[in-house]
């Protein structure tokens, strides 16, 4: 702990706590110079710090482990079955400043739950262990003969939903926003090489996930080159993902329609280069020319696809307990928490329960990938099923249990799924200086590729856009005021703003929405640039002094106060002074006058409030209630 966090903690000024330490023992002290624990021990003493070593409450079994690695307040909070807002408490009371949305690095978490006396395990990357179970479960035996599924990868605008437009005879390419794909989509076509089911995966770069998913659930892949433009970044991607997962692949070589046929042997070598030979050039990758556009080639193209699927000599059991995998996720209104899920064998019907992942739930409806509903899907049907419990990672094992008491067996377990394995622990980012954002996306990928795009944005400019809160769903009034406390724009891919957030808590705050991810990234990035030139000025809105100071169990420390000038508003941004030292920020968030929660008390009127982000209250304190400005 820091002496200015220290200072804060416990009231006391950082002169007054340098004194004591030279007293003690000569040396040079400031602000950010870090308390050794005997130091800390001794100061605690020193300033009756009985408080620190009171229980702490948590709902965690006997037997019960966190798994510890970075994580945010709330997920910690989560893990420990414990407030959020007690949480904050004791995480302060051992000088780390934090609220919900911020991650703590596990180099801080475990001497914290090491001080609790909360066992604990530090999370182990096992992706190798996972990927093998992960294979296991595609491994299906029985006497039927199931469906292959057949992932489509490649670059953007190479032409692979082009391809399986005229495949399925669909025109979905133009009905796509901004003409790129920007999630999963998985449907069975009909063909006369037989039925195949194919999943199209988007070619943007900032979707690179989902291609990973992709390659890891088919049997077989698509490796869609367009001949005009030859290999590209994210063709050496998708390369690279068929190799780590020894994906069986077949390469369409599109757009035969638009190039001299030399251009073939070109890209063949740019292809060879990156370790995928031709068959015909005595290699094992089977190479097929085409075009999406005018269908040349395409019939070759199933036919050769088909002899790979039967060479896999895909087997399974439609009577067999139902496993599959997610493909996506997304929340749909009236239905909640949904999953895309397609088996390698049994059938899943309505009214089934289910395990998936970290997740579980009763299947209270289905639909096929058309959208109508259906009562039951068997092995490599693509299924749009509604009751889970929270929202499926993509990549997540689903398993058909027997009965809610199977499912409560699975409830408490921390389940590793694929997307935990290899996703890079990549879920917040903490920025320096330029703009907050609250992001807002349709799907789980979508998520995680608005957050990796921000990622990659971050390291190309020196202002940062730091992300306060993200998640799946349509924009509602939560996040609209947490912008409103943090100062973010709010930035939605793919949904909308919910028809009852109201015209007056919309008002302050800036809502974009977009269709397209790199339209939405390059907003977010001009924001970021302006940033730089803003100047924020605060107005003062009301000061108040603190005249007691009371501990209330269910919300923690409260300041008793007589508001002095102008007044006080719950959720106002506050500045707390003592002899003239700032010592503390934060937000108003429980106010209460003569025992009623209000939401502002004038000049004149005693209160009593909480504030998130300080508890070090003392009397005399005076409390600034501001607003920032930007210009």
């Amino acid at each position: 702990m820091r002496i200015k966090d220290f200072s804060i903690q416990f009231g006391v000024s950082v002169s007054e706590l340098v004194a004591i330490l030279k007293e003690r023992k000569a040396g040079s002290y400031g602000e950010d110079f870090v308390l050794s624990n005997d130091q800390l021990g001794f100061l605690r003493k020193r300033f009756n710090h009985v408080e620190f070593v009171k229980p702490f409450s948590h709902g965690l079994a006997a037997q019960e482990k966190v798994v510890v690695q970075d994580m945010t307040v709330g997920e910690l909070a989560n893990r420990l079955k414990c407030s959020v807002a007690g949480l904050i408490l004791q995480l302060l009371k051992r000088g780390i400043l934090a609220n919900k949305n911020q991650i703590v690095k596990k180099e801080k978490i475990t001497p914290f739950l090491t001080d609790l006396g909360v066992p604990f395990e530090e999370f182990k990357n096992d992706t190798e262990d996972v990927l093998e179970k992960f294979i296991e479960a595609k491994i299906s035996s029985g006497a039927e003969r199931r469906l292959p599924t057949v992932a489509v990868v490649g670059h953007v605008d190479h032409g692979k939903t082009t391809l399986l437009d005229f495949i399925r005879k669909a025109r979905v390419a133009e009905g796509e926003k901004g003409g790129i794909t920007q999630h999963v989509a998985a449907y069975e076509v009909v063909t006369k090489h037989g039925n195949l089911v194919f999943l199209d995966t988007p070619g943007h770069e900032a979707f690179s996930l989902m291609r990973e998913r992709g390659v890891l659930i088919a049997d077989l892949v698509v490796l869609v080159v367009a001949l005009d433009d030859g290999v590209r970044p994210q063709t050496i991607e998708s390369i690279k993902a068929i190799k780590s997962f020894g994906a069986t692949t077949v390469v369409a070589l599109n757009k035969i329609d638009k190039v001299s046929p030399d251009r073939i042997d070109i890209v063949k070598r740019q292809l060879t280069d990156q370790g995928l030979l031709p068959d015909d050039w005595g290699g094992e990758t089977p190479y097929v020319a085409i075009s999406g556009k005018t269908g040349q080639g395409v019939d070759d193209l199933l036919e050769v696809i088909r002899l790979q699927a039967d060479i896999l000599d895909l087997k399974t059991s439609s009577t067999e307990n139902a496993r599959g995998f997610v493909l996506e996720s997304r929340i749909e209104h009236g239905r909640g928490a949904v999953a895309t899920v397609i088996l390698q064998r049994g059938t899943i019907s309505r009214g089934d329960h289910f395990v998936c992942g970290s997740t579980y739930g009763k299947v209270s409806s289905m639909k096929n990938y058309l959208g109508k509903n259906i009562e039951s899907a068997g092995p490599s049907v693509p299924a749009q099923i509604a009751g889970f419990s929270a929202l499926a990672m993509p990549g997540d094992i689903f398993e058909f249990v027997s009965d809610a008491m199977a499912v409560k067996k699975h409830k408490n377990i921390q389940v590793r799924s694929i997307t935990d394995a290899t996703k890079g622990g990549q879920e917040k980012i903490e920025g320096e200086g330029g703009i907050n954002v609250i992001l807002k996306a349709s799907t789980i990928l979508s998520k995680e590729a608005l957050i990796n795009s921000i990622t990659k944005l971050n390291l190309e400019q020196p202002e940062k856009i730091k992300i306060v809160d993200v998640g799946v769903g349509d924009i509602n009034e939560n996040n609209i005021e947490l912008a409103t406390t943090t100062g973010s724009i709010v930035y939605g891919l793919g949904v909308k703003v919910n028809k009852g957030v109201s015209n007056a808590v919309k008002k302050d705050v800036v809502i974009k929405t977009f269709d397209i991810i790199y339209k939405l990234i390059d907003d977010a990035k001009e924001a970021v640039l302006k940033s730089h030139v803003r100047k924020v000025e605060e107005k003062l809105l009301g000061v108040a002094r603190v005249k007691a100071i009371f501990k209330i169990k269910s919300v923690g420390t409260v300041a008793g106060a007589a508001v002095e000038s102008g007044q006080l508003l719950q959720g106002g941004k506050v500045k707390i002074y003592r002899d003239k030292e700032v010592v503390g920020r934060g937000v108003i968030r429980t106010l209460q006058k003569d025992r009623n929660k209000v939401l502002s008390v004038p000049e004149g009127s005693d209160c009593a409030f909480a504030v998130d982000g300080f508890s070090a209250w003392k009397n005399g304190d005076v409390v600034q209630h501001i607003m920032e400005i930007i210009t």
